[in-house]
């Protein structure tokens, strides 16, 4: 299988996604939305933005850890966790790039 969208649906009815590589290696995770129909509305907002480099804002934590926000216009769709290295970092935007449009969804 190649690269999917994990949708956790939790018993408060809210949902998250992971997006998962095609060895299901988790490469993001989002945060909570109040509801299945929102978290798929930002699957297809991450979709259309995410294999755009420039959309990708690079930036070191306080800690020096590196991390990247994919933003649409001045709206953060996503943030990511922290990596030990910016080239760490670097190979994760290019595998998110590659993986990140994939249509296809599992519910969880």
């Amino acid at each position: 299988m190649s690269a999917w969208f994990e949708l956790k649906q939790y018993d408060s009815g809210e949902c998250r996604f992971l997006l998962k590589s095609k060895e299901a290696k988790t490469l993001l995770q989002s945060n909570r939305y109040p509801c299945r129909d929102t978290a798929e509305a930002a699957i297809a907002l991450f979709r259309r933005h995410c294999a755009s480099a420039e959309r990708y804002v690079r930036k070191i934590s306080q800690g020096g850890k590196s991390y990247f926000k994919l933003k649409a216009g001045q709206e953060v769709i996503i943030a990511s966790h922290l990596y030990d290295s910016e080239p760490t970092r670097e190979i994760a935007i290019e595998a998110i790039m590659a993986a990140g449009t994939t249509p296809h969804i599992e519910l969880r």
